[in-house]
């Protein structure tokens, strides 16, 4: 199965302007926007499969809210190939990315 990460183009939106609660709303929502595209891009858009990457999409985009700071992703979306970052990117929303495999049928 395709290694299952989410789009810097995806992450940067969750930078714009996260002050209050509207903005970061809308950032949440572009998020899982962009998430929804790029995931459906990989793993096609099948009836079965769109429940499935809404809620991985929001759940990443919930677990990088939560674990990271704006500057955090602001750095990664400049650094991309930042270790340390990537790293917690990929712990963030590995609860997340379990659940779509198993829901998706490769945990079997």
């Amino acid at each position: 199965m395709k290694k299952v990460l989410l789009s810097l183009a995806a992450l940067a939106v969750l930078t714009a302007g996260c002050n209050s609660g509207n903005q970061k709303a809308e950032a949440k929502k572009n998020f899982i926007s962009a998430c929804t595209t790029k995931m459906q891009g990989d793993f096609g858009d099948a009836p079965a499969m769109r429940e499935q990457i809404k809620t991985f999409c929001e759940c990443s985009a919930d677990r990088i809210m939560d674990s990271f700071t704006e500057s955090e992703i602001k750095k990664l979306d400049t650094n991309p190939d930042d270790p340390g970052l990537n790293a917690k990117r990929d712990e963030a929303i590995r609860p997340c990315r379990e659940a779509f495999i198993q829901s998706a049928g490769g945990g079997q």
